[in-house]
């Protein structure tokens, strides 16, 4: 027994680690500062560390029991510290985590900035009617460009549904377009939305229960009628002429 202590303790010098100071019934004397030295059972139970920088710390601290019966190797990274401790039984290392996120906190870009829903268009005046949101356009513009500028703020060339609403629309500017067009079928007007509120020419039918204020002769069935509609202001009327016409706008949010 003694020859193989000078045989380890030989080896050890040899190999440039310090010898361990081993105690004639087996156990090894500890590393640590404070507590009981654990006991290790087992013959051949060596602890092995490799690695730049590696160390190797004795079962001091808590008390407790390690039995080994197969060599344990631990490897240091490159560059950093291993460490193999004898501590009380179920002993746990816990390794820092950082966790990173892209680009700190979290931030949602709508498309195109800021949106622009309830905002007025340019060169418009906000107007309100019976709880009904809407902005009075007085430049004379094509269809195409007042369905483009009411767009442009989430709303829609006005749709009228009720005689109080048809008078107040032509209170507020001369001519205004209407929000309504035979684009999909010739004798189908719909409006903005896309509700059917009208079938067939001057002779045709309300659907739906919709209000409705067409002139005489109108929607004209002509081969020259327009596929869009005016507000006249003079007569309250409703009259169909080319969407390429230039009228002042009236924008609603419906």
């Amino acid at each position: 027994m003694f020859a193989g202590v000078a045989a380890l303790t030989l080896g050890c010098s040899r190999w440039g680690y310090e010898a361990l100071d081993v105690q004639a019934d087996g156990s090894r004397a500890s590393g640590g500062q404070a507590g009981a030295p654990g006991a290790t059972e087992g013959a051949d139970s060596t602890s092995l560390v490799s690695g730049t920088d590696g160390s190797m710390s004795g079962d001091g601290g808590s008390s407790g029991e390690t039995s080994s019966t197969s060599s344990t190797a631990a490897t240091g990274s490159e560059g950093q510290p291993s460490t193999s401790s004898g501590d009380s039984a179920g002993a746990t290392v816990t390794t820092d985590s950082t966790t990173t996120g892209q680009g700190g906190a979290s931030t949602t870009t709508g498309q195109g900035g800021a949106s622009t829903t309830g905002q007025t268009p340019e060169g418009c005046v906000a107007a309100t009617f019976m709880s009904g949101s809407y902005a009075v356009c007085d430049q004379a513009i094509t269809y195409e460009e007042a369905q483009t500028l009411c767009e442009g703020v989430g709303m829609r060339v006005v749709r009228i549904d009720s005689a109080e609403e048809n008078v107040w629309v032509a209170s507020q500017v001369t001519n205004p377009w209407l929000g309504a067009n035979s684009l999909v079928a010739n004798d189908e007007w719909r409006w903005e939305d896309g509700e059917l509120f009208w079938v067939g020419y001057s002779s045709g039918t309300a659907q739906n229960g919709l209000f409705t204020s067409w002139g005489p002769l109108n929607p004209a069935s002509s081969p020259v009628d327009g596929d869009c509609a005016q507000l006249q202001t003079s007569s309250l009327n409703w009259v169909d002429l080319f969407c390429s016409s230039s009228r002042p706008t009236v924008c609603e949010s419906y």
